[in-house]
């Protein structure tokens, strides 16, 4: 049986989220939550933001901080 795990943004993920917003995208459907709508296309700016919300730094004037994770399994999917 799979494991599977929440982690925080990071680096380490870049192909395997690349992959899974494209099939979304792909899908047509709409992407909720909101968060996963975030353009990726600069990897590493989009982990900074994530990574910012949750300190409240670089977020719009009153916007609360936010935290985001993945679920992941072993096999980084």
């Amino acid at each position: 049986m799979s494991q599977v795990f929440l982690i925080r943004p990071s680096m380490d993920y870049e192909s395997e989220y690349l992959s899974f917003y494209q099939e979304w995208k792909d899908s047509g459907e709409v992407m909720v939550p909101w968060v996963i709508s975030l353009e990726p296309s600069n990897f590493q700016e989009m982990i900074k933001s994530l990574l910012d919300s949750e300190k409240e730094e670089n977020i719009p004037e009153n916007w609360v901080p936010a935290s985001t994770y993945w679920l992941v399994d072993e096999t980084k999917k």
